[in-house]
């Protein structure tokens, strides 16, 4: 191998290299700004599931009241048609 030819080896290794750097400086960046993105993703998957357990107990909380509202609804229908039914036996 002549020197000529070793200084093109040569230069073509270097080069070699700096590109692999620079590839590898891309995928590094690539990947940063990727766990960026899943954080926030995270984040935002964390912020809406309390959202929507906040929403679910509140709902809960709405059923249970409107039951014990019908509930006692129901008892005083059925005292009403009780006094009802005892008026009008009293005719």
């Amino acid at each position: 191998m002549t020197g000529e030819e070793m200084e093109r080896a040569i230069e073509l290794l270097l080069q070699s290299q700096a590109n692999s750097e620079a590839r590898q400086a891309k995928l590094e960046a690539q990947l940063e700004q990727t766990s960026r993105q899943v954080e926030m993703m995270a984040q935002t998957h964390t912020e809406f599931a309390q959202f929507t357990r906040a929403n679910i107990e509140a709902l809960n909380e709405h059923t249970r009241s409107t039951r014990e509202t019908v509930r006692a609804l129901t008892i005083n229908q059925a005292r009403t048609e009780e006094r009802l039914t005892d008026l009008e036996g009293n005719k």
